[in-house]
């Protein structure tokens, strides 16, 4: 099985992978007894300095979950943090909530965007504990407890629930002008009708200018990403179906294919599983003449190429 499995990863790797060249040597020392999981992490490129600049190329042997992730639909708590240092010592660490998904528990148990934590389970977090005390007591845990700065404490057990990455869209009257905005959290394909939705009610409210805010929004489906393209293009464009991005490959890939263009539609076809469904969003363009885009060092993939 591990044969079967470093053979797929190398070869993946070694015809596909943008960087190829670049990881050469890596790929020379690849064995067949090699932890396959871990030779992908360790060959991704890198800066000089042995920082991942490709921090998203990686193997599982979970693909149930993935697929979920991708999806939109996962065991969850229905909610996101981020961990900072608690105070100059730097031994103390403390979640910091950057959204609560509607109906989760972490909703239901009153938890809100801006709340920290410093315990899980009763324990405080630290800078030696967190990655071990996360995963046993949160992330692999059916349910959990987290403690406040007032000692207070809020239980939660996992549910499996759709997180709708559509959270907020409304819409800003500044008297002469209408400004919409949008937070988007994950480019899943269940959220295209979501989207169409907002594109829509953009379009009714006859915004001008739109904030679109993925900051924390990892990225996702290609096709999710060029239907909302489509929704905030200007709307010739689209109907011309003018060139939205091209692909680059690697040099080997490069000469076999050649340049592939995503452009602009007007309707999109989905298929999950053995669904299959076409998503008409000709009604859908918001009409905007300004996009203002807010990001961060957790936007990544489909938000960086959006």
């Amino acid at each position: 099985e591990r044969t079967a499995i470093n053979t797929f990863a190398y070869n993946v790797m070694g015809t596909y992978y943008l960087w190829k060249e670049e990881i050469s040597s890596g790929l020379e020392s690849w064995t067949m007894l090699t932890d396959p999981v871990k030779k992908v992490q360790e060959i991704r490129y890198k800066d000089r300095s042995g920082k991942d600049i490709d921090r998203w190329t990686m193997l599982t042997d979970d693909i149930e979950s993935l697929i979920s992730s991708t999806g939109g639909v996962s065991t969850t708590y229905g909610m996101d943090f981020k961990l900072y240092y608690y105070d100059e010592s730097k031994k103390e660490v403390c979640m910091v909530v950057t959204l609560v998904y509607p109906d989760s528990p972490a909703s239901n148990a009153g938890i809100k965007r801006g709340d920290i934590f410093m315990k899980v389970g009763g324990k405080q977090l630290t800078e030696s504990n967190y990655s071990t005390l996360l995963n046993d007591s949160y992330f692999h845990a059916k349910s959990c407890t987290l403690s406040d700065l007032q000692g207070k404490e809020y239980g939660m057990t996992a549910v499996e629930m759709y997180e709708n990455p559509v959270l907020v869209r409304k819409v800003f009257d500044l008297g002469d002008r209408k400004v919409g905005y949008l937070f988007f959290n994950s480019f899943t394909l269940a959220a295209c009708s979501e989207l169409a939705e907002a594109g829509r009610y953009f379009r009714s409210e006859g915004i001008e200018s739109l904030i679109l805010d993925l900051r924390y929004n990892g990225g996702g489906y290609v096709l999710t990403e060029s239907l909302l393209a489509s929704l905030l293009a200007p709307e010739a464009e689209v109907k011309a179906g003018s060139v939205f991005e091209t692909a680059v490959y690697n040099s080997t890939i490069a000469d076999a294919w050649g340049d592939e263009e995503t452009c602009f539609a007007q309707s999109f076809t989905i298929s999950q599983g053995n669904d299959k469904f076409t998503i008409d969003i000709s009604d859908a363009n918001m009409g905007i003449s300004h996009l203002y885009a807010i990001m961060t060092e957790d936007s990544a993939s489909a938000s960086e190429s959006l």
